[in-house]
């Protein structure tokens, strides 16, 4: 293989990667004739090229090193074409914009992987094991990289159409209980987080408004004119996507996550950010055709990384990644499982108290339903899309209807929470008792 070519467009070349890597492992051995890149999760990822690197090392002491890894190198390759722009200058300025997001991305998970590895006896996270973490620089703004456990031969995502079961969502929550308590009882990882750890949505809606406007609008406007009538409620008389599109610009202006999670008060947690089924491999059923146990054995894609509310990653999960009678029925259930998770978690640090009751962390999750649901609805509406090849090949008008389903009810909810939080805010201006 060419030592010189880039792998998959990046700036990343296979000599730079040799180089890295006889650094990392301490060896002067170099790659075979054999080596290979193959592409994965080519349309699960916005801002990065993951890749499976196959070695054919030669050397005296190759036995000793990895035969496979999987790197991830943050791109702007797959956004950039989205961006619309008008001008020359506009094209650079969003370019610009893209960039700063990029390099905010990568700094909050690669300074995630150096926590994880300092204190993985502490933290109790199933994470792939990170043997090199390199930042950006100034040569070159796509020179950071990640290198990665090659974990595709025991993993796999579990299929978004299908919804995980109570089951695994218990095991999720279990891993989300040990992140909380790690973070509740060891503030190391809070000095410096709001410049490390802070790839939030609120930066890319920051840095992007018009984009991430457009992108809750053209959704909008993609479901009603290909699946207007899924979306009609009062006989046909109306739509709930007129009623979301009607609550867009208050939703990004009064509800972002920042804002809800000062508002409540909450003690911080170090949070995942992007929790949904393309960032949770589990273990594959031997001799099986993409079949998997609900056991975990990673959690994955930790650039969104950030000091958050407790209750985000649920509402990501819950609202994308489940099929919405599961998520209504087992809600309840599902945060008392894990409250009693993190309180065991707690007691086993020497720790009594537990911050906060399932009562304030169902608040805290519907308040956050809003912000959710403006990152999971462009993303469910692109699955729904069969030209995108995200339903299989098999039975896709039923996953289709699934996913759209899942849609609705995103919407139905967010709209009764947005509802019940107007009542509870008009009480307080206006107690019962106000005319007596």
């Amino acid at each position: 293989m060419d030592k010189d070519l880039s792998v998959f467009g990046t700036t990343v070349t296979v000599s730079f990667l040799q180089r890295k890597l006889r650094t990392a492992f301490n060896t002067r051995c170099t790659f075979g004739p054999q080596f290979s890149i193959q592409q994965i999760g080519c349309k699960q990822g916005f801002l990065s090229v993951t890749v499976r690197l196959r070695f054919d090392w030669q050397g005296d002491d190759c036995a000793r090193l990895p035969t496979s890894l999987v790197l991830k190198i943050p791109s702007t390759e797959i956004l950039a074409k989205n961006i619309r722009y008008t001008t020359l200058e506009e094209m650079h300025e969003q370019h610009d914009r893209l960039e700063m997001i990029l390099k905010v991305g990568h700094a909050s998970e690669t300074a995630f992987y150096q926590l994880a590895r300092r204190d993985a006896h502490l933290m109790g996270v199933l994470v792939p094991m990170c043997y090199y973490a390199q930042h950006f620089r100034r040569s070159g703004s796509q020179s950071g990289l990640l290198l990665f456990d090659d974990l595709c031969d025991t993993g796999a995502v579990k299929p978004l159409y299908n919804g995980l079961s109570p089951r695994a969502l218990r095991a999720v929550f279990e891993q989300l209980a040990n992140l909380h308590a790690y973070s509740l009882t060891n503030w190391t990882w809070h000095i410096g987080a709001d410049k490390m750890l802070r790839s939030t949505f609120l930066e890319v809606q920051q840095a992007f408004p018009l984009i991430t406007r457009h992108r809750i609008y053209r959704t909008i406007a993609s479901l009603q004119q290909d699946f207007g009538n899924f979306f009609l409620v009062d006989n046909g008389r109306a739509s709930l996507l007129d009623e979301l599109a009607a609550a867009v610009e208050d939703q990004l202006a009064l509800h972002n996550g920042q804002l809800v999670h000062q508002e409540l008060g909450m003690v911080s947690v170090l949070t995942h950010g992007d929790l949904w089924t393309n960032n949770i491999l589990w273990r594959k059923v031997p001799d099986s055709d993409g079949e998997t146990f609900d056991e975990i054995i990673a959690l994955i894609d930790w650039q969104n990384a950030h000091a958050g509310n407790v209750a985000e990653d649920f509402v990501r999960l819950l609202g994308s990644s489940v099929d919405p009678e599961v998520r209504r029925g087992e809600l309840d259930h599902l945060l008392e499982y894990y409250h009693g998770c993190l309180l065991a978690r707690l007691r086993g640090r020497n720790v009594h108290g537990i911050p906060y009751t399932v009562e304030q962390i169902k608040h805290a999750y519907e308040r956050f339903f809003g912000q959710g649901l403006l990152i999971m609805l462009p993303s469910l509406s692109g699955h729904a899309d069969e030209g995108n090849g995200l339903l299989g090949e098999e039975h896709v008008q039923e996953r289709q209807r699934c996913i759209l389903h899942r849609c609705r009810c995103l919407i139905e909810d967010f709209l009764t929470y947005k509802r019940k939080l107007e009542e509870e805010q008009n009480t307080a201006v206006y107690p019962a008792n106000i005319l007596l």
